[in-house]
């Protein structure tokens, strides 16, 4: 009975799946979003864990919602011509009176 599972490195799955990076997989790997085994120090998956990205990516771009109308923020406040702040400015005001 041979229970040896075949895993592959992370740049196989980047190759292979067209995916950003192998930190781009790294981070959803450590915080869950994707499934993976650690051999040691470095994160290795199955045909199954390939499977269950490309799945999830598909899965990913089929429900964001079609981009609507961007609102523009309202323009900041004209800067300080001194660049002083307010308690700055009293502060020099008081001083020179």
């Amino acid at each position: 009975m041979n229970l040896e599972i075949e895993t592959f490195p992370l740049d196989y799955v980047v190759e292979r799946t067209g995916v950003p990076s192998e930190r781009w997989i790294r981070i959803r790997l450590n915080d869950g979003r994707l499934r993976g085994r650690r051999a040691g120090r470095k994160w290795r998956m199955t045909e199954s864990d390939i499977a269950h990205l490309v799945a999830s990516i598909v899965n990913e771009t089929e429900s964001q919602p079609e981009p609507g109308p961007v609102s523009v923020p309202p323009a900041p406040a004209p800067p300080n011509p001194t660049g002083l702040t307010a308690a700055s400015r009293r502060r020099l005001a008081s001083r020179t009176h």
